[in-house]
């Protein structure tokens, strides 16, 4: 066989002539590809993937760039120059990656009694939590308690208006009870204690004059100029033996 039908022979078997005999074409192997492409005389020269890349029979031995795990989604596998990343789903209400090609999912944040998270979590953003709002002592009551995904709600407490007090005070979830200030009837009962914001007015029974007495002083809702010293009653006298009053106070 002389040299020109060997070259003949040897392009159409991708093989090479080297000392009047040929040899098989090198095919680059998984992780590696072709930078330079054999021809008649030269064999095809392959170098290894670079740095985020690999080549396998997938991908025809050409270096392809490595799959990216997203947000969402853990590393299962690590790439190598022969084969591409493969990537874990995390798991929704559990876990969750909030950044490219994590090791893992990490556990979602509880919120805990004093919080509460208004948006629902995903599998690529943590729990957002927020404080639950405490109402204030005394100036506003809870109408509606917090749950796991909202808030407290909080209204103020009722002002007792002009003629009225406190017949029960706020608490943490009931609003301030507010009661008619009692009026005392004229020459029936009479003030013992003025209503204050949080008492009502005292009245007592007004004295009847009884047999052998006669009224010297008319009663009156609030203290008046007659009578003995600290008393709102109606003033008699005892009647002596020809019927005039001796004073004193019943």
């Amino acid at each position: 066989m002389n040299g020109g039908l060997q070259l003949i022979l040897c392009r159409l078997t991708r093989v090479r002539p080297g000392f009047m005999q040929c040899a098989a074409i090198e095919e680059c192997p998984a992780g590696k590809e072709a930078i330079a492409h054999a021809t008649p005389t030269t064999d095809r020269n392959c170098t290894s993937c670079g740095d985020g890349k690999f080549s396998n029979v997938n991908t025809k031995f050409v270096c392809t760039t490595t799959s990216i795990c997203d947000v969402g989604k853990s590393v299962l596998k690590n790439a190598t120059t022969s084969s591409d990343r493969e990537c874990n789903p995390c798991s929704l209400g559990y876990t969750f990656t909030d950044a490219w090609n994590m090791p893992r999912c990490k556990a979602l944040t509880p919120c805990g009694k004093t919080a509460f998270a208004p948006y629902p979590p995903s599998v690529s953003a943590n729990r957002i939590c927020n404080p639950v709002t405490m109402c204030a002592e005394g100036a506003k009551f809870q109408t509606v308690a917090a749950t796991a995904t909202t808030d407290t709600f909080c209204q103020p407490v009722r002002v007792c208006s002009p003629g009225s007090y406190q017949s029960a005070p706020p608490t943490v979830t009931a609003d301030r009870q507010c009661a008619s200030v009692t009026s005392c009837v004229l020459g029936v009962t009479f003030q013992v204690e003025a209503p204050s914001a949080s008492a009502d007015r005292q009245c007592a029974n007004v004295t009847t004059c009884g047999s052998g007495s006669v009224e010297t002083g008319k009663p009156s809702l609030t203290l008046g100029a007659f009578g003995c010293s600290g008393h709102r009653r109606r003033l008699c006298s005892s009647v002596d033996e020809r019927g005039r009053p001796s004073p004193s106070c019943e």
